[in-house]
């Protein structure tokens, strides 16, 4: 099984020193696989054009913002993934990545929403 997380943009890796996301995919990956179980991360989506911050923004703004916004850039996961998000307010994000997974082919079998203390 691959983690996918989803990607975050340049100005949110700047302030939060990091890709959260991918760092949260990662951990969870790692315990995962302590357990005994085969994850990978795979950080196959990116960013395909801007988008606006979407704090401000209700479920139909942030749909519109992120329509089109993630591409997948290298090869697909081989198996099922799955996509990581650190939030899940309205949605719109989460399906913006499943969107351009299964467009590329991936098998996506659901959203993983990850807090790690």
């Amino acid at each position: 099984m691959d983690l996918v997380p989803v990607p975050a943009r340049a100005a949110s890796r700047r302030r939060r020193g990091g890709d959260l996301v991918a760092d949260l995919a990662a951990r969870a990956a790692a315990l995962a696989r302590a357990r005994g179980h085969e994850v990978r991360v795979a950080r196959v989506l990116r960013v395909a054009r801007p988008v606006a911050d979407q704090t401000d923004l209700d479920a139909a703004g942030r749909r519109a913002n992120l329509a089109g916004a993630f591409a997948v850039r290298g090869p697909l996961p081989p198996g099922p993934c799955v996509v990581v998000d650190d939030v899940v307010t309205t949605t719109a994000t989460a399906a913006e990545a499943v969107r351009a997974l299964r467009a590329a082919g991936a098998r996506v079998a659901g959203v993983l929403c990850v807090t790690l203390a």
